[in-house]
């Protein structure tokens, strides 16, 4: 469940889940994903009723753990793989090489396939994001901002998550959203993209040469 469902979000809704004993679900373990892993968030979540937090991103590994922490092994049980390496891939030395090596652990056809999703999608997300700071659109820049936050990080763009963190901190206080802090994070955010979008497109196709050398499949 996600913590950010627009309308009700899924604190809400795990507290009506776990209001009524009688219920079939009041025993049903909840998973929560946030891109937000604060203490404060988790504590919130355990004392209202949440098993669990998954923090975004997370890899297919990491679902399946958690999923076998709360189902039967035979109900998750997925065909045995042979393991992609990584291993003699550098990322570029300009992202996050760090947090891109444990993100993708061994699986370098994950990081490419995230990497397309990325270089398809952000420029028309972005453009959106940048129409809703123009007109003032808070309450629709809050749900853009962060359904787009996670997605920097997975590119190794970490500092442009951690920018769209503190303009999603500004939002919270009106006055202080309104008081010109959002257009230059905005900027920062859109420089940042002219940047080192390029160096993502790259990447992407370094690791497109790479596999095919390797003989990794997609």
């Amino acid at each position: 469940m996600d913590i950010r469902i627009p309308g009700m979000d899924g604190f809400e809704l795990t507290k009506r889940i776990r209001a009524d004993e009688k219920l079939p679900n009041v025993a049903t373990p909840i998973v929560a994903t946030t891109a937000v892993a604060m203490e404060s968030t988790a504590t919130m979540a355990r004392n209202i009723g949440i098993t669990d937090i998954l923090t975004k991103p997370y890899t297919p590994d990491q679902l399946l753990q958690i999923l076998n922490k709360y189902l039967n092994e035979d109900e998750t049980a997925l065909p045995m793989e042979e393991e992609e390496d990584i291993n003699g891939y550098e990322f570029h030395e300009e992202l996050n090489t760090k947090y891109l090596r444990a993100l993708y652990e061994n699986n370098i056809a994950y990081a490419a396939d995230l990497f397309e999703i990325f270089i398809k999608t952000i420029r028309g997300e972005v453009r959106k994001l940048e129409n809703f700071v123009q007109r003032n659109d808070l309450e629709n820049l809050k749900i853009q901002v962060h359904k787009l936050k996670p997605n920097f990080a997975m590119v190794g763009l970490t500092w442009v998550s951690d920018k769209m963190q503190e303009m999603e901190d500004v939002l919270k206080d009106e006055q202080e959203a309104t008081s010109g802090r959002i257009s230059s994070l905005y900027d920062e955010i859109a420089a940042d993209m002219n940047r080192y979008f390029p160096i993502v497109e790259e990447e992407f196709s370094r690791m497109l040469r790479f596999m095919k050398e390797q003989g990794v499949k997609r």
